[in-house]
């Protein structure tokens, strides 16, 4: 079992690539930078809600984190063990009836709660500040919290309110704490050198074209990054709007909220900027699974968010604009965990739109036992808080788009450099599109059906996706969409590819894949596939395990009325049983994997067979020419050699010979071509003759 670190912390914090970019971003207004919140509470006894006060701060080491500049614009993160809770303890108290029932009352609050968490100073202190509001009806009052956004997030939120009330209720501890804030910036560290090759690849592809739209946005939009001025608008949904957009919608479109809101924003910037293609920076609460087990940070208070690029690709049809975006969000690498670690914030600037809609924070007591009694009503709630940020600490964004679900409503906030009018218009447009979405759920019919499995969480990697022509790329049988980022992908860069990843690896480290058939698989992947591109014709690639499974693909796609283009197949060997029969190891899967020995398919009568005898489906084999004795066993060595002495890796024991283009890789080995430069721009070379 782990040991989390228990003790009073003290020292150097490394930072997260988020506060990095606080600081290269926020030299002006940089104190004033915060997130302020409120939780509805019964009437409280303020002693003894300062004592539990002082315990929540004593064990959440992040009230403690203090920071100092050690150069232009860089600074250190440390916890400041001299810090003396129960002294320098930042409470206010506010009867909010001592404000009368004037139209001025509001603003009065909201100016008082601005001063309140206006003196922060993130190298003396104090981050943080709250106050107790009493003088409501119905014998309620609220507790408010205002704390520096460096170390706080929506996430900790949440915990501050449980664990504040655990405390107030009389509870004598909080339990062990999990990882640090340390701990876990060291991870994140980490898991950026493990990942830097196979998701590096995927985020500079995606953000290259960053710049220009960038550019483009401040062209269309009658303003630049520089200008400090300005305008703020909101949209609305009402609650029954809310409830369809949250329940029915989701099911209805196979989207999930996330994806159907940024659909509806893609519309209201392609109406802004004249193009479909359009990016946002996205935020995320940045608790994800980085492959450390040892890592708990559920009940950790800090900044964890992740902001990372994504692409929006609108259509006039609204399905496929939400199927394009629906794709763009699942490729993204473990919901964009890794990209401030490996890219970062520094080189490359994100785009200036950017969107962050926080979920349901919906006005509902945590658990069903606060429903009565000394422990009932407390939750957080929307209400006044005062200005967190200084008014010149708006960033380099053009347009900021936030929102959450409160009291049973969707809003948004939007804040831009746009003038009145556009920034209202860009509101409007954004609402409509929502409007439409909602509307629409209950008379259209799904493009398709999609059964995502939890075991395939990252099913492929899309590049090029401003491209026109898509080439589908199907993983060979021990690796997934990497094996390709350092051959294929240097030589495609004008072609969409979807590097698919292998779900049948992935079921086979996990000792699940027993039973499973190409002709399974392939239905699985064409789900996929569809939601892509939902008509040919198609064209698909595939290395060894994924050049059967391309052509399975093919098949059953071809049978079903679409057409295909083309199969490219890199040295894939068909019709295993034959193999293993004539070299004397009869089914034996130590040599080639189970799944390959049930792939026979008969297609003389299929269409897909009749379209390739007719030459409408152009097959092209790559093939080894050689074998490296160096680095296989015995009988797989034997199994090479077969399929390098055979004529047309047994393909021609499904379909005939005459329908096969054969290209021979000169002195090169089922695997080694991957390594050979000159080979690889050869295989390109070939696939571009044949891609429209």
């Amino acid at each position: 079992m782990h040991c989390y670190e228990q003790e009073v912390l003290n020292g150097e914090v490394p930072l997260l690539p988020i506060q990095e970019w606080f600081f290269m971003k926020y030299s002006a207004g940089m104190h004033h930078w915060n997130q302020a919140f409120l939780i509805q509470t019964p009437i409280l006894d303020q002693d003894r809600l300062k004592d539990s006060l002082i315990k929540l701060m004593e064990y959440h080491d992040a009230f403690k984190l203090r920071f100092k500049r050690v150069g232009d614009m860089k600074y250190l993160q440390y916890y400041d063990d001299s810090i003396n809770i129960p002294i320098i303890l930042p409470f206010n108290h506010l009867d909010v009836s001592s404000l009368g029932q004037s139209q001025n009352c509001e603003i009065l609050l909201r100016n008082i709660l601005t001063k309140w968490q206006s003196r922060f100073d993130i190298e003396k202190g104090p981050l943080w500040a709250v106050g107790y509001l009493s003088g409501f009806a119905q014998e309620k009052a609220q507790v408010w919290f205002a704390m520096h956004h460096l170390i706080v997030d929506t996430v900790s939120w949440r915990i501050i309110c449980d664990d504040l009330r655990r405390l107030y209720d009389g509870s004598s501890n909080l339990g062990k704490k999990g990882s640090s804030y340390g701990e876990w910036s060291r991870c994140v560290q980490s898991y950026g050198t493990r990942k830097s090759m196979t998701e590096g690849v995927y985020w500079r592809n995606l953000v290259r074209n960053v710049c220009y739209f960038n550019d483009n946005l401040s062209k269309h939009s009658g303003t630049s990054a520089n200008r400090l001025a300005t305008n703020a608008t909101s949209i609305t949904l009402n609650t029954i709007q809310t409830c369809s957009l949250l329940r029915d919608c989701p099911h209805a479109y196979g989207s999930n909220i996330n994806g159907l809101l940024l659909t509806a924003l893609s519309y209201a910037l392609k109406e802004l900027t004249g193009n479909r293609i359009n990016y946002v920076t996205l935020e995320g609460h940045g608790r994800e699974d980085i492959g450390d087990d040892n890592m708990d940070i559920s009940r950790t208070v800090g900044w964890f968010t992740t902001m990372y690029p994504v692409l929006l690709e609108s259509d006039d049809d609204l399905m496929r604009s939400i199927m394009n975006i629906k794709a763009h969000l699942m490729q993204v690498p473990n919901k964009g965990i890794g990209y401030g670690t490996i890219i970062g914030y520094k080189e490359q600037d994100l785009p200036r739109v950017s969107f962050n809609y926080l979920g349901q924070f919906e006005a509902a007591p945590l658990t069903r036992a606060m429903n009565s009694g000394k422990n009932r009503r407390w939750y957080l709630t929307d209400g006044i808080v005062g200005a967190e940020r200084a008014e010149d600490a708006f960033g380099n964004d053009v347009i900021a788009v936030n929102g959450r679900c409160m009291k049973g409503q969707i809003r948004f906030n939007i804040t831009s450099r746009l003038n009145s009018d556009r920034t209202a218009q860009l509101a409007n447009s954004f609402k409509s599109k929502l409007e439409d979405i909602i509307r629409d759920c209950f008379t259209t019919k799904p493009l398709i059906e999609i059964d995502y499995s939890n075991d395939f969480e990252h099913p492929f990697v899309l590049l090029n996706a401003d491209a026109t022509n898509i080439l589908f790329v199907l993983p060979p049988g021990g690796g997934g969409a990497e094996s390709y980022f350092n051959n294929i992908v240097q030589h495609l860069s004008t072609y969409k590819l979807v590097l698919f990843n292998n779900y049948y690896y992935n079921l086979k480290v996990k000792n699940l894949e027993k039973g499973l058939s190409y002709e399974t698989l392939a239905r699985l992947y064409i789900k996929y596939i569809k939601l892509i591109q939902s008509k040919g014709p198609y064209n698909f690639l595939g290395w060894s395990f994924g050049g059967i499974l391309a052509f399975e693909i093919s098949r059953q796609l071809n049978n079903a009325g679409e057409r295909i283009d083309n199969i490219f197949m890199i040295d894939s060997y068909f019709n295993a049983n034959k193999a293993s029969l004539e070299i004397g190891k009869t089914h034996d899967v130590d040599m080639i994997d189970e799944i390959n020995h049930s792939y026979l398919p008969h297609i003389e009568n299929e269409s897909f067979g009749l379209n390739i005898a007719n030459m409408k489906i152009n097959i092209v084999l790559f093939k080894a020419s050689t074998v490296d004795k160096d680095d296989r066993l015995r009988y797989q060595l034997a199994l090479a050699e077969y399929y390098v002495n055979s004529a047309f890796n047994c393909l021609d024991t499904l379909l005939s010979h005459k329908c096969i283009r054969v290209i021979e890789m000169h002195r090169e080995t089922h695997l080694s071509w991957v390594s050979n430069k000159e080979e690889v721009a050869n295989i390109c070379n070939y696939l571009k003759s044949f891609l429209k």
